[in-house]
């Protein structure tokens, strides 16, 4: 992320937790709703937040239940505990209005700190400390972090399909040389603008699933895996299939060789057809989970079309299920 733009974002973070932290009791409430609010609609804390929502083992669910029977929570990793975080704050929004007697804010209190006491200050201060503080922290933590990776992939998507389709069609083509093999092009294309928006990695020739097309290792950081595929102008529509399931297959198995639970898959596609890939959806992420492995992926179309959209027709439609994609990994792992 731009140093300016980070600045300025981690700056009106700590504006935003500062009037949390200062607001009075019957304040409290609405200061925190903004809170909240400007976290949601800020892009790079947006998509960091649901990437942990995506990542965590808990469920809004779970946590609203254990708050209504007064339990302690009992958080098996820290991303669990930043969706908790959040899923609390939510859920005491949500009450704040008719808790005359306060006992939402005891709930919330008890159920990160497991004391109950204290009156209605300190359990906004175990409230400001136990959440809205570590919130904030991971917030800050993580903002020139891997965790912007997804929100870097959509720029890219965007700068990709709006300005760059000619370029991007000519190396796919190979009529400009980025690399012998045309889908490696493509690839270090991609690499390029997240080496200049800030993304430090290596990329590692190979592991005992083959080539890992990228690898990124920030310093403390886990290794994230990001391969890229590239369908051509003259791909059947089998092999359009074939070709999404592979790399799924392929990032499933790079997630394995270097333990890691997240995986990242780009797919260049220089073709009219629309791929539609089954899967989830939180916010502006899709994604598959594949066998406990996330796999977050994004289709670029750099098709060159003759006629506007409104003049094409409908699309032919290449469906790709979940179903489809498991039967790659068996037929890997046979």
């Amino acid at each position: 992320m731009d140093l300016q733009i980070s600045q300025r974002t981690r700056y009106l973070l700590q504006t935003r937790t500062r009037r949390v932290k200062t607001a009075l009791i019957n304040q409290y409430g609405e200061r925190l709703s903004f809170f909240l609010q400007f976290i949601e609609e800020n892009i790079a804390f947006k998509n960091i937040l649901n990437e942990v929502l995506v990542k965590s083992n808990i469920a809004d669910e779970d946590v609203c239940h254990a708050l209504d029977r007064g339990q302690v929570s009992n958080f098996k990793s820290e991303t669990d505990y930043v969706a908790g975080v959040f899923y609390s704050l939510k859920y005491l929004i949500n009450h704040f209005e008719n808790d005359h007697d306060n006992n939402h804010l005891v709930r919330v209190s008890y159920y990160f700190t497991g004391s109950h006491s204290g009156g209605v200050e300190q359990y906004i201060e175990n409230i400001n400390d136990s959440c809205v503080e570590f919130l904030a922290d991971h917030l800050d933590e993580q903002l020139d972090s891997s965790q912007t990776l997804m929100l870097l992939l959509y720029k890219y998507k965007h700068s990709a399909e709006w300005f760059n389709r000619k370029k991007l069609c000519l190396i796919a083509r190979g009529e400009i040389e980025y690399c012998d093999d045309k889908e490696k092009g493509l690839a270090n294309h991609l690499y390029q603008y997240l080496f200049d928006q800030g993304i430090e990695f290596n990329i590692e020739p190979s592991s005992s699933s083959g080539r890992a097309d990228l690898v990124t290792s920030q310093s403390n950081e886990a290794r994230i895996i990001l391969d890229a595929k590239y369908i051509s102008i003259d791909s059947s529509n089998s092999s359009i299939k074939k070709k999404v399931q592979d790399g799924f297959g392929q990032v499933h198995h790079y997630c394995c060789d270097y333990n890691s639970e997240f995986g990242y898959l780009v797919i260049f596609k220089d073709s009219d057809n629309v791929i539609e890939i089954e899967s989830e959806k939180l916010g502006t992420f899709n994604y598959v989970n594949i066998n406990g492995k996330v796999i977050f992926f994004l289709v670029i179309d750099i098709y060159e079309y003759k006629e506007s959209a409104s003049k094409r027709g409908a699309p032919k439609i290449i469906s790709v299920s979940k179903e489809d994609l498991r039967k790659e990994l068996s037929i890997g792992n046979d």
